[in-house]
């Protein structure tokens, strides 16, 4: 029987002691026969080197060809760390697995890698099951069917909606080491974010992303990039992204910057209500005052909107 090629599965880690074993875990137990498998930690504050390895060296089976485990001797990010593991992929394939999140079954490498030898395709994005941040109870499924249409039509329509918002997520798409050469790694001028720039330049390179109808990934709520946990400093780098890598080639300039300013806006306000309260106690006179006249000032548009929504309420209560 030939053997198959090499694939390499990259695990970014961060500050996730508690959540590493259960990823590690579903690695350890896919059925394809032949992975190289990377954790590399951006200087966290608990990771025990000495742990991971005995697990590893434990619950290693014949699937896995070799392992390595790498160390920034400083927070670098997500980008730069994602780049300095995959320089050692040895496959042909790269798959990227969160330290907080899993693969959903034993079978997922193994389908997913025949998905990208019957396609011949470069990137392959697929589905992730959401959980709640003790990844206990099922949330929903994503993509929906709408953004999956959108990811198998028309390549500019999916870069004008990534563009505002990314649709096809880093947890839930591989691709092929020859691509990722080819697009030259990911974009070191971004701290956090890798897949939607990438995505971006994939896309004005003329690479189609290939959609593949099936759960590859139980996904965690709670990163960086949900809505919780945006802040001023991740939507600095959004803006960037935005106007660097996707406005000079988006079809409907006006449209998209329209759409564009209501995502971020939408993203804000939440952060801003939530610091704006832990800095002002509201339950005081002065903080509340505090507290509104600085959304006022930051979200002058909601702020008129709510003012009005309580003013209809208070009519038809009366």
């Amino acid at each position: 029987m030939n053997e198959k090629p090499v694939i390499t599965v990259v695990t970014p880690y961060y500050n996730n002691a508690e959540t590493i074993f259960g990823s590690l875990s579903s690695v350890l137990f896919q059925t394809y026969k032949n992975v190289q498998y990377v954790l590399i930690d951006d200087g966290s504050s608990d990771f025990d080197e000495e742990k991971i390895r005995a697990f590893l060296d434990t619950h290693q089976n014949e699937g896995i060809r070799e392992y390595t485990v790498l160390r920034n001797e400083k927070n670098l990010g997500t980008v730069k760390s994602l780049n300095r593991a995959i320089r050692e992929a040895k496959g042909t394939l790269i798959f990227t697995l969160a330290a907080d999140d899993c693969f959903s079954d034993e079978n997922v490498l193994t389908d997913w890698a025949n998905e990208f030898f019957l396609t011949n395709a470069e990137i392959i994005t697929a589905k992730r099951a959401v959980y709640d941040n003790e990844m206990k109870n099922f949330v929903y499924f994503a993509p929906n069917a709408e953004e999956i249409d959108l990811i198998q039509g028309d390549p500019q329509k999916l870069f004008d909606r990534i563009a505002v918002q990314n649709v096809v997520f880093g947890c839930c798409t591989a691709y092929t080491k020859a691509f990722y050469d080819r697009l030259g790694g990911f974009d070191e001028r971004y701290r956090l974010v890798e897949d939607q720039p990438a995505l971006l330049k994939a896309i004005r390179m003329g690479v189609r992303i290939n959609f593949f109808d099936r759960v590859v990934v139980h996904y965690r709520l709670g990163g960086v990039s949900n809505t919780g946990n945006i802040n001023r400093s991740y939507l600095r780098q959004s803006d960037k992204i935005f106007f660097r890598d996707a406005f000079p080639y988006v079809s409907k300039k006006g449209a998209t910057l329209r759409a564009y300013l209501v995502w971020r806006n939408k993203r804000l306000i939440p952060y801003d209500k939530k610091r704006l309260s832990r800095r002002h106690n509201r339950q005081k006179p002065l903080g509340s005052f505090l507290y509104l006249t600085a959304m006022t000032f930051l979200h002058p548009v909601h702020m008129i909107k709510r003012k009005k929504n309580s003013s209809k309420e208070k009519r038809s209560a009366k």
